[in-house]
C-alpha cells in the first residue's frame, strides 16, 4: 500500500516543531489515546509509546505526577480552554533530570465533556539553570551589601563567567529617573537579540535605543518589578522575535539606585506552533459546525 502523501502544511508544522525544540502532544479522549511526536518522544529518551494516559503520567517525575493529575482534572471539570504547567522527568535513556514547560488546548463536545487535548512542551532545563544562576547571583550582591569580603570577588568572577557564556540574554538595568532605565551591563547573548554592538547598548536608556513606546512597555515591567519587589514575568516583541523575560529585583544599600537583572528567551518558534495549533482546532470546530463530521 502506498503511504498517504504528506501536506504541505503537515511538513511545516514538523519543521516548526524541530526549529524550537517543540514536541508535540495530541490526546484523543475519545478514543483513549495518546500521540506523541517524535520530538516529544526524544525530548522524553522514548523509542516507543503505548498511547495510554497512565502510561504518559508515569514518565513524570514522582514528586510533580500528583499535581499534574490534579491540576488536568481540575481544568476538565472547570471547563478550561487553556492549560500551562511546568514539571519534572527523568530521561529514560539517559537518566537525566529535566523540566519540561507544557502548554495546552481542549476541545469540548456540546455535552460539556472534554474530547481532545492539543499542546506542546519545551525543554526548559537550561532556563531553570539559568533562573538558579540569577538568584544566586542576586543573593550574591546581596552578601556584598553585608560583606564584602574576598570571598566575594571569587564568587564574581564565576558570575561574570556565566554571564558572558549563558546562551540565554541577561542584562543588568540601573534606574535613570521617571519611570526610565538605562543598560548596565548586557551579555552577548543579548546583543545578539538586538543586534548591536556592546559600546551602541550599555549607558544607554530604553527609549534612546528603541522608542519611547517600545520603552513605555519595557520601562513599566520593570517598575512594576521594583513595585513588588518580587521577580516579575512578562512577555514582549524585540524586533520580529517574542521574547519571554523574568526581571528580578537586585538588593542594595538605603539610597543607591536600585537594579534589576533581566533574563529573557526567545519563544518566537513555540509561539508561532502554539498559534498554529489554535487555528487548526478552530478549523476543524468550523468544519464540524458545517457538517464536516
Amino acid at each position: 500500500m502506498t503511504a498517504p502523501t504528506r501536506s504541505r502544511s503537515e511538513e511545516l508544522l514538523d519543521l516548526a516543531q524541530e526549529a524550537g525544540g517543540l514536541g508535540l502532544f495530541e490526546w484523543d479522549i475519545a478514543q483513549a489515546r495518546i500521540t506523541l511526536s517524535p520530538r516529544y518522544l526524544a525530548i522524553h529518551g522514548l523509542d516507543a509509546f503505548d498511547g495510554r494516559y497512565e502510561s504518559w503520567l508515569s514518565c513524570i517525575h514522582r514528586e510533580d505526577r500528583v499535581r499534574i493529575a490534579h491540576l488536568v482534572d481540575s481544568v476538565f471539570a472547570d471547563k478550561r480552554r487553556e492549560w500551562h504547567a511546568e514539571y519534572r522527568i527523568v530521561g529514560a535513556d539517559s537518566g537525566e533530570l529535566k523540566w519540561l514547560e507544557a502548554r495546552n488546548i481542549v476541545a469540548y463536545g456540546e455535552d460539556g465533556a472534554p474530547r481532545r487535548v492539543v499542546g506542546v512542551i519545551v525543554d526548559v532545563t537550561q532556563h531553570k539553570r539559568s533562573t538558579a544562576a540569577l538568584q544566586a547571583f542576586a543573593e550574591t550582591l546581596e552578601e556584598t551589601v553585608r560583606d564584602r569580603t574576598a570571598r566575594l570577588h571569587a564568587s564574581e568572577g564565576l558570575i561574570a563567567t556565566f554571564f558572558r557564556h549563558s546562551p540565554e540574554c541577561h542584562a543588568v538595568m540601573v534606574e535613570a529617573g521617571e519611570g526610565r532605565f538605562r543598560y548596565e551591563e548586557v551579555n552577548p547573548a543579548t546583543l545578539q537579540l538586538y543586534n548591536m554592538a556592546r559600546q551602541d547598548v550599555v549607558g544607554f536608556t530604553v527609549d534612546e535605543l528603541f522608542g519611547a513606546e517600545a520603552a513605555g512597555e519595557l520601562d513599566a515591567h520593570l517598575t512594576a518589578c521594583l513595585r513588588s519587589g518580587l521577580p516579575h514575568r512578562y512577555e514582549r516583541v524585540q524586533g520580529q522575535s517574542c521574547v519571554e523575560a523574568i526581571a528580578t529585583p537586585v538588593p542594595q544599600e538605603p539610597g543607591a539606585l536600585r537594579r534589576i537583572v533581566v533574563s529573557a528567551r526567545d519563544v518566537t518558534e513555540r509561539r508561532r506552533l502554539e498559534d498554529q495549533l489554535r487555528q487548526t482546532q478552530k478549523m476543524e470546530a468550523i468544519g464540524q459546525l458545517t457538517g464536516g463530521g
